[in-house]
C-alpha cells in the first residue's frame, strides 16, 4: 500500500508520529510502516492531505462545509 494512501490525517496516532518526524528528522519507534511504501515526493502528497483534512475541518465547525 502506498504511504499517503494509509496515512489517516485524521488519525491522532499518525498525527502524533508526523509531529515526531517532523522534530526529530525520523519516524518514532514503535510506529508501524509494514508492508507500506513511500512514493516519489510523498512529503508533498501528505502536506496537501493534511492541508485538505484542516481545511475540511474548518469548515465543518462554522457550519459551512457545502462543498
Amino acid at each position: 500500500m502506498k504511504f499517503t494512501e494509509w496515512f489517516d490525517p485524521n488519525n491522532i496516532e499518525h498525527i502524533q508520529a508526523y509531529k515526531h518526524l517532523q522534530n526529530t528528522g525520523a519516524w518514532p519507534n514503535g510506529f508501524k510502516l509494514n508492508d507500506i511504501f513511500p512514493e516519489n515526493n510523498w512529503q508533498i502528497l501528505l502536506a496537501f492531505k493534511l492541508a485538505n483534512a484542516w481545511v475540511d475541518y474548518k469548515l465543518n465547525e462554522r457550519g459551512n462545509a457545502n462543498e
